[in-house]
């Protein structure tokens, strides 16, 4: 439902005076319900398609990402199981269940043989701790929140978010940059083959860091005034 639980080692404490004292999880909201069930959905997907291997067909409320990480550069690793990469992933969760991430490579980056493209085991353990925890116990899907409308196949609308940005237009700082205020011209004829590197003006700077995109100095009504 989009809250954090922070993980814990200790459910209670029995005291020897026979008193038990019961430790309650620390659970911050991470992002809003409908937000959460939607991404779900989605990787609900994911599991039998990008995932074969993790496929459990019997789970409705199973979700899960695939994960893979390559080498550092100028590194050429050696393949004898196949091109691929240093590191492999497969992480999934159950409805009122189990967060389990599977990890496969080896203990030093960069110096150990490839994972190959085509390996899965890091799937194939990941489903079958699903199916060892959970039992034989029933995994229905999430309940849809009432305020996700579903539009499509897998396109959903959210309608208690919003866009923390919207309607704002963000600019870099420019206070380092001098005015653009013209004191002194200096004619001349030669330009250097080097001159973008010689350049040395703030605003050529500017230009040269953001391109184009140039914050607006004054509104459209003054600079009306101006020219009129």
């Amino acid at each position: 439902g989009g809250v954090y639980t922070r993980p814990r080692f200790i459910d209670t404490i029995t005291f020897s005076d026979g008193s038990v004292r019961k430790i309650e999880p620390k659970q911050t909201r991470a992002m809003t319900e409908s937000t959460a069930w939607a991404i779900t959905q989605i990787l609900r997907d994911i599991p039998g398609n990008t995932a074969k291997k993790a496929a459990i067909p019997e789970y409705e409320g199973y979700a899960g990402k695939t994960g893979s990480v390559k080498f550092a550069d100028g590194i050429d690793a050696p393949a004898p199981y196949g091109d691929g990469g240093s590191d492999a992933w497969f992480c999934s969760y159950t409805k009122d269940g189990y967060a389990i991430s599977v990890w496969c490579g080896y203990d030093v980056p960069n110096t150990s043989p490839r994972i190959p493209d085509t390996y899965r085991g890091q799937q194939e353990i990941n489903r079958d701790l699903q199916l060892l925890l959970n039992g034989d116990r029933e995994i229905p899907n999430w309940e849809k929140s009432e305020t996700v409308t579903k539009l499509g196949e897998r396109n959903y609308q959210v309608t208690d978010s919003e866009d923390p940005f919207a309607g704002q237009s963000e600019w870099a700082d420019v206070s380092e940059y001098p005015s653009l205020t013209v004191s002194e011209l200096l004619p001349g004829d030669d330009v250097s083959d080097n001159w973008q590197e010689e350049e040395s003006e703030f605003w050529f700077s500017y230009w040269k860091e953001h391109g184009l995109d140039i914050p607006k100095v004054i509104d459209d009504s003054l600079y009306q005034e101006l020219i009129d």
